[in-house]
């Protein structure tokens, strides 16, 4: 049963931080990502170890073990990564992104394990996620170092076999690596674009105010680069100021750590979650990368997955809700499926069956506000939690906030285009939640 709509539907290397956090090692640094086979670590994560290292190799076609009741499609025998597309092993709990010792985080394709659902293998080329891999005609940059402002790249014989070198740059930089032809304008006027011997030289990274006072309490780092930022939020904390000035924000936390580690670097969020969300939000640390994150999401090149408890037994035929979403003109702050709203479509992609309630794994093909609350109580499965769409309550011992954690977030590299993923395990809240609700704990 769909409410009106359709059904739509890499590799690398994994350590683990001191945390007990997993990070996957990305290219454009020292760190290589090393192909390998998956072992299974403590509390139902993956980690993928460097060929030849001590972890022993766990065959693709192992990682079916199911933990939980997920109702989901599988294809083929285990976990085969396909550059460019995904391939979920669904997690939710582990594949948790950190930034550790310096290292950079995910490239390649999606072979997630996801926490609610156990290791139940995926593969399905229905199931991708809203263009997530993006087949674009741009390559990418390629390697990149960077020197204080300055980032260099080698384009090889696309330049340096020019006759016309400024012209094989120009072309390089827009149609390859994928530059902003916004950016790149104004890097021309500026002199910010230089060819050094077989070097390329890109000012990218002029030095800027942060926007926003930085609050000294340390931020959950999920990944980081040169380009890219990626942050866990924690319930009860918004996304940016609401101009009150009251509260301390995640761009307070992001402000803070970009002036511990020197700063010059402007806060720019790209994506937001409510208030009361926990889960990933990903930051450019740059215009460049600003601008093409922008980009990818007007695109719809940015997917993210939600892991949700609903009340009641949410049927194995509602996969997809499609209804547009408008305001409610009889509450301030609340949203309502309206025939005159934009439209909005959300698909469920996996279900585990508690008492009383269902545990679900969400994805968006729109971004609209409180749109997964707002969807699953028109389907009549309010969120656990959610007082503003008739959730009921978690329990005396339990916060009462939604139900709902961003675990894992797909995005294409600003610069080397490749498929980033970082994921965000369970909150232990929701984990408490759902062991009271009859799950097997994960």
């Amino acid at each position: 049963m769909t409410a009106g709509g359709r059904e739509k539907p890499g590799s690398g290397g994994w350590d683990k931080t001191s945390t007990g956090r997993w990070y996957k090692p990305a290219r454009g640094g020292e760190n290589k990502a090393v192909k390998g086979s998956w072992d299974k670590a403590p509390r139902g994560r993956w980690d993928k170890p460097a060929k030849g290292g001590e972890n022993r190799a766990l065959k693709a076609a192992e990682d079916k073990a199911v933990r939980g009741n997920w109702d989901m499609t599988a294809k083929g025998s285990g976990n085969k990564t396909v550059k460019g597309s995904w391939d979920k092993a669904v997690q939710g709990s582990g594949n948790k992104a950190a930034k550790g010792a310096g290292d950079k985080a995910v490239t390649g394709s999606w072979d997630k394990a996801a926490k609610s659902s156990g290791d139940n293998a995926v593969k399905s080329a229905e199931n991708k996620p809203a263009e997530a891999a993006g087949n674009k005609a741009v390559q990418g940059g390629g390697s990149w170092k960077r020197r204080g402002e300055w980032l260099e790249a080698m384009p090889g014989r696309a330049v340096t076999g020019a006759a016309d070198k400024e012209a094989a740059i120009d072309r390089w930089l827009l149609e390859t690596a994928g530059m902003p032809a916004k950016l790149h304008v104004r890097l021309r006027r500026e002199g910010g674009i230089q060819w050094r011997g077989d070097r390329l030289r890109l000012a990218l990274w002029p030095q800027r105010e942060a926007g926003i006072e930085p609050v000294w309490q340390e931020a959950e780092v999920l990944y980081e680069d040169d380009f890219c930022l990626v942050v866990h939020k924690p319930a009860g904390m918004a996304v940016h100021p609401d101009g009150s000035g009251s509260d301390t924000t995640l761009d307070h936390l992001v402000a803070g750590h970009y002036a511990a580690s020197g700063g010059g670097i402007a806060v720019r969020h790209i994506h937001r979650l409510d208030k009361d969300t926990t889960g990933p939000v990903l930051y450019a640390k740059n215009e460049y990368a600003q601008l093409v994150l922008d980009e990818d999401m007007r695109s719809k090149d940015i997917s993210r997955r939600y892991a949700a408890i609903a009340e009641g037994a949410v049927p194995a035929e509602l996969t997809v809700i499609d209804a547009p979403i408008g305001r409610d003109r009889h509450h301030a702050s609340r949203r309502r499926v309206s025939p005159g709203g934009q439209p909005a479509v959300t698909r469920i992609t996996g279900r585990e069956v508690l008492r009383g309630a269902t545990a679900l794994q969400v994805e968006l093909e729109t971004g609209r506000t409180h749109q997964i609350r707002v969807h699953l109580s028109y389907a009549g499965h309010p969120l656990i939690g959610d007082d503003l769409y008739g959730g009921p309550r978690w329990g005396l011992a339990e916060p009462g906030r939604q139900a709902l954690h961003g675990e894992a977030l797909a995005f294409r590299h600003p610069w080397t285009r490749e498929l980033t993923v970082v994921a965000d395990p369970w909150p232990e809240d929701m984990l408490r939640l759902r062991e009271s609700l009859g799950g097997a704990p994960l």
